[in-house]
Protein backbone atom coordinates (compact mmCIF):
# COMPACT_ATOMS: atom_id res chain seq x y z
CA UNK A 1 0.00 0.00 0.00
CA UNK A 2 1.20 3.40 -0.83
CA UNK A 3 0.59 6.59 1.29
CA UNK A 4 -0.46 9.54 -1.06
CA UNK A 5 1.89 12.43 -0.38
CA UNK A 6 0.27 14.61 -3.11
CA UNK A 7 -0.49 18.20 -1.83
CA UNK A 8 -3.69 19.89 -2.85
CA UNK A 9 -4.80 23.36 -2.28
CA UNK A 10 -8.60 24.25 -2.68
CA UNK A 11 -7.93 27.84 -4.09
CA UNK A 12 -11.82 28.12 -4.17
CA UNK A 13 -12.19 27.53 -0.64
CA UNK A 14 -9.23 29.80 0.06
CA UNK A 15 -11.12 31.95 -1.64
CA UNK A 16 -14.04 31.83 0.58
CA UNK A 17 -12.33 31.85 3.66
CA UNK A 18 -10.63 35.63 2.42
CA UNK A 19 -14.26 37.00 1.08
CA UNK A 20 -15.50 35.17 4.97
CA UNK A 21 -12.96 36.96 7.32
CA UNK A 22 -13.25 40.68 4.92
CA UNK A 23 -17.14 40.23 6.07
CA UNK A 24 -16.55 39.20 9.61
CA UNK A 25 -13.81 42.28 9.95
CA UNK A 26 -16.36 44.56 8.24
CA UNK A 27 -18.96 42.97 10.59
CA UNK A 28 -17.04 43.85 13.59
CA UNK A 29 -15.71 47.37 13.24
CA UNK A 30 -19.40 48.17 11.86
CA UNK A 31 -20.62 46.96 14.94
CA UNK A 32 -18.32 48.45 17.35
CA UNK A 33 -18.76 51.94 15.47
CA UNK A 34 -22.85 51.53 16.45
CA UNK A 35 -22.34 50.64 19.78
CA UNK A 36 -19.36 53.31 20.70
CA UNK A 37 -21.96 56.29 18.93
CA UNK A 38 -24.55 54.58 21.33
CA UNK A 39 -23.06 54.46 24.49
CA UNK A 40 -21.53 57.88 24.08
CA UNK A 41 -25.56 58.96 23.57
CA UNK A 42 -26.18 57.63 26.66
CA UNK A 43 -23.24 58.57 28.92
CA UNK A 44 -24.31 62.01 27.79
CA UNK A 45 -27.23 61.30 30.03
CA UNK A 46 -25.66 58.66 32.72
CA UNK A 47 -23.61 60.20 35.80
CA UNK A 48 -21.81 58.53 38.83
CA UNK A 49 -20.36 54.92 40.05
CA UNK A 50 -21.96 52.94 37.43
CA UNK A 51 -21.59 55.31 34.78
CA UNK A 52 -18.02 55.29 35.47
CA UNK A 53 -17.95 51.61 35.59
CA UNK A 54 -19.33 51.46 32.71
CA UNK A 55 -16.96 53.28 30.97
CA UNK A 56 -13.87 51.98 32.19
CA UNK A 57 -15.81 48.33 31.24
CA UNK A 58 -16.41 49.83 27.72
CA UNK A 59 -12.88 50.94 27.00
CA UNK A 60 -11.24 47.54 27.93
CA UNK A 61 -14.27 46.06 25.87
CA UNK A 62 -13.73 48.06 22.50
CA UNK A 63 -9.76 47.52 22.92
CA UNK A 64 -10.57 43.61 22.97
CA UNK A 65 -12.65 44.18 19.93
CA UNK A 66 -10.04 46.03 18.07
CA UNK A 67 -7.59 43.77 18.81
CA UNK A 68 -10.31 41.30 17.08
CA UNK A 69 -10.71 43.17 14.53
CA UNK A 70 -6.88 43.46 13.74
CA UNK A 71 -6.11 39.62 14.23
CA UNK A 72 -9.52 38.89 11.11
CA UNK A 73 -7.62 41.64 9.20
CA UNK A 74 -4.37 39.89 9.40
CA UNK A 75 -6.11 36.46 8.74
CA UNK A 76 -7.99 37.82 5.67
CA UNK A 77 -4.66 39.20 4.34
CA UNK A 78 -3.17 35.37 4.96
CA UNK A 79 -5.49 33.91 3.57
CA UNK A 80 -5.79 36.65 0.32
CA UNK A 81 -1.18 36.26 -0.10
CA UNK A 82 -1.65 32.05 0.13
CA UNK A 83 -3.89 32.22 -3.07
CA UNK A 84 -1.53 34.40 -4.57
CA UNK A 85 1.66 32.45 -3.64
CA UNK A 86 -0.13 29.06 -4.36
CA UNK A 87 -1.18 30.21 -8.05
CA UNK A 88 2.16 31.57 -8.70
CA UNK A 89 3.43 27.92 -7.39
CA UNK A 90 1.48 26.42 -9.49
CA UNK A 91 2.33 28.43 -12.50
CA UNK A 92 5.69 27.95 -11.95
CA UNK A 93 5.50 23.75 -11.44
CA UNK A 94 3.65 24.16 -14.96
CA UNK A 95 6.49 26.27 -16.54
CA UNK A 96 8.87 23.84 -15.23
CA UNK A 97 6.94 20.50 -16.64
CA UNK A 98 6.97 22.68 -19.81
CA UNK A 99 2.79 22.66 -19.28
CA UNK A 100 2.55 26.15 -18.79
Amino acid sequence: MTEDTSYRVDLARLDEATDQAAQLYAFVTQSLTEIQERMTAVRDRWDGQAADAQAAAMQQWTRSAERMATAIEKMRAATAAAHIAYTEAGAANLRILGRG
